[in-house]
């Protein structure tokens, strides 16, 4: 007899953003019964429209969902347990459940923020200075996160600041888990893709503009590059180009430092995007901090080296090789030369980077699913 799980989160995002691919990955292997002991015991979200006001978002989130989940768990008798499936929806751990809750946290940082000192300037580790709506919510949340019975982190690093501030809770460790055929290269898939220049040296940049992510970084180590490295190059950026912090947009700013940066949004779909990988010749991921960072474990999936900082959580999981010291622009602009010039020198195609395959078990379903079985059977054994 399989144990049910009710999955809670918020408003309804898209597989494509990192919470909700996460969130869809899970969904699938409970509907699969892949999780052994385990199966899907339905969703509870609500659909977030463009036409919703900020005062009717802000009432669903904190008065109307909430009390929807509460009155779910209050006599439960078709789910065993139920699991938060993010720690911006823990505001929706109920005070009273007839079942154990949990909740899975991503990162820390937006909840608990912080600021470091990097080449460019001070970069705030999430949001230094909330508003006061913001700050309410981060209270809920936190506690929230108080009242839920057991918290699944999905890197040793999220579990290293879970038990900071919440050292009396389980806490246990889950990675995402990816299908690595999903990024494998692919002659037939593999048509060249129209945005490149196959006479120019193109490098892959993969995440939004805020402080945290660095893009800023990348354009001032490329300014200083010497003028045949720096004219050969061309940047590919998929994320968001705006960073309201500094109030302006990447490629602009590239622009102006004399960088040829090429921007795309986020509507880039995944068979673009490998073949994107593919055909690239580096990811730059110079981000300060990740709570796990998808896209330098996706590139090194899909054979595309990665030249990132060497900052948590990303550098768990990426060879040590690829990680160098993320406020050393000197051995960036060495590094980013250093790839031009194998650039420069190759005769044919990039060969494909061989991600070891013992390093990639602990993001395979099977572990994923086995770990969650276990960590979920613990809760009613303890």
């Amino acid at each position: 007899m399989r144990r049910r799980l009710l999955l809670i989160r918020g408003g309804a995002m898209s597989k494509f953003s990192g919470l909700g691919k996460a969130f869809h990955d899970l969904k699938q292997v409970l509907q699969n019964d892949e999780v052994d002991g385990w199966t899907y015991a339905g969703t509870l979200e609500y659909e977030s429209t463009s036409k919703m006001t900020a005062f009717q978002r802000l009432r669903k989130r904190w008065t109307i969902h909430p009390k929807t989940v509460k009155n779910s768990l209050k006599n439960s008798n078709d789910v065993d347990a139920a699991l938060i499936t993010d720690q911006e929806q823990a505001h929706l751990v109920p005070k009273q459940s007839s079942i154990p809750v949990g909740v899975y946290v991503h990162d820390f940082f937006h909840l608990f923020p912080t600021q470091e000192n990097f080449p460019e300037g001070e970069v705030n580790i999430g949001q230094a200075k909330p508003g006061f709506v913001r700050k309410r919510d981060i209270s809920k949340l936190k506690k929230g996160l108080e009242r839920a019975d057991f918290i699944l982190c999905n890197t040793e690093y999220t579990r290293q600041l879970c038990s900071l501030y919440l050292p009396k809770k389980p806490l246990h460790v889950i990675a995402y888990h990816l299908n690595s055929k999903e990024y494998e290269f692919s002659e037939t898939a593999n048509e060249y893709p129209k945005e490149f220049d196959a006479t120019k040296c193109n490098l892959l940049v993969v995440g939004s503009h805020e402080p945290r992510k660095r893009l800023s970084f990348i354009v001032d180590v490329m300014k200083e590059l010497d003028d045949h490295v720096k004219q050969d190059i061309l940047v590919h950026h998929v994320g968001s180009n705006y960073c309201h912090e500094r109030n302006h947009t990447i490629d602009h700013y590239a622009s102006q430092a004399g960088v040829v940066w090429k921007h795309y949004g986020q509507g880039v779909d995944d068979a673009q995007l490998n073949r994107m990988r593919w055909n690239a010749e580096r990811l730059l991921f110079p981000s300060a901090a990740e709570g796990f960072g998808y896209p330098p474990l996706e590139a090194c999936l899909s054979g595309l080296p990665v030249l990132c900082s060497d900052q948590p959580a990303h550098n768990e999981f990426i060879p040590n090789e690829m990680c160098i010291d993320a406020r050393d622009s000197s051995l960036w602009k060495e590094q980013i030369t250093q790839i031009h010039w194998v650039w420069k020198q190759r005769n044919g195609p990039r060969q494909p980077f061989d991600f070891e395959a013992g390093t990639f078990q602990k993001f395979n379903k099977s572990h994923y699913c086995n770990t969650f079985s276990k960590v979920l059977n613990s809760v009613f054994e303890n």
